[in-house]
């Protein structure tokens, strides 16, 4: 291996400098136009953020009510809901599966076994695609001697939305819900705060404005 004290290093006819575990296929690598790439352990992750004060309420409606102070959330009571969408962004590594979650907290002290059911439902498509029936990804997420106001993070599927076929600027029509749980259900509101999904990058961005 060559190494280098320059203060800057030119290739002048290379068609692609990689770095990191080449023989691993685990590396980053800029492509012959200077595009940078990320391959195998080299890819990263990043939060898809809906922050849910700019949601719109549907049927059953939360109350967007006092936080505390001079701070304003979402109150969810279960058969509340909130719609939002979002949009893939151009750095996805498009094809992979994305990981939904939601940050929450609980309005009160969870004394005894509680849990709170939670919702996603979803329809996603590429551009130029008939859109999908729904989907529903639930999780009824264990608060058991949580705190009030104790910041959760629950997923709502485990192992992921399958991202197989998926474009980026693809675009998920949402709906967040709160749901009773069989059993053991936590009686009171929760704060609902923000929904993310997880998803990996492979690139900076893509290399034309609709593809990859």
């Amino acid at each position: 291996m060559k190494k280098y004290s320059q203060d800057k290093l030119q290739f002048e006819s290379a068609d692609s400098i990689e770095f990191g575990d080449i023989d691993g296929g685990n590396k980053s690598v800029v492509e012959g136009d200077g595009t940078l790439r990320f391959d195998g352990d080299a890819i990263v992750w990043d939060d898809l953020r809906v922050s849910l004060e700019r949601g719109k309420p549907g049927g059953s409606q939360p109350a967007w009510t006092n936080y505390e102070g001079g701070l304003y959330a979402y109150q969810f009571d279960n058969g509340e809901e909130i719609h939002f969408s979002v949009q893939l962004p151009h750095s996805w590594k498009e094809g992979t599966d994305i990981f939904p979650h939601l940050h929450f907290e609980t309005t009160s002290d969870v004394a005894g076994t509680a849990l709170v059911g939670l919702g996603l439902e979803y329809a996603w498509s590429n551009i130029g695609d008939q859109r999908p029936s729904p989907s529903h990804a639930i999780t009824y997420h264990d608060i058991t001697g949580c705190l009030e106001k104790e910041h959760e993070l629950a997923n709502f599927a485990t192992y992921g939305i399958d991202g197989s076929g998926m474009t980026i600027s693809s675009v998920l029509l949402c709906r967040f819900y709160r749901l009773a749980p069989a059993s053991n259900d936590y009686p009171d509101p929760i704060w609902g705060l923000e929904v993310d999904f997880h998803y990996q990058i492979d690139t900076a961005g893509s290399r034309g404005i609709v593809t990859k």
